[in-house]
């Protein structure tokens, strides 16, 4: 797996996940990773803020630009 954090705004940012795993690397298998984001979530505002810190979080799934929700992209594809 691969994470990339972009600040974007003040307490926003874009997160990048990306699966690594190649075929060739898994002799022909396709391996599929399920991450809890809600926990990954938790551990970054964690290591930034302390455990006592409380926050509320809000997760919008984008298109690969990151320039609109997946949901809009879907919604205007041909």
């Amino acid at each position: 797996m691969k994470l990339e954090l972009f600040a974007m705004d003040k307490n926003k940012i874009l997160m990048r996940v990306e699966n690594l795993a190649d075929v060739f690397d898994s002799n022909g298998a396709i391996k599929n990773t399920t991450i809890q984001l809600k926990d990954l979530c938790d551990g970054l505002y964690t290591m930034v803020n302390g455990a006592t810190a409380s926050y509320t979080m809000n997760v919008e799934e984008m298109s690969m630009t990151a320039n609109q929700s997946y949901q809009a992209m879907v919604d205007r594809k041909i």
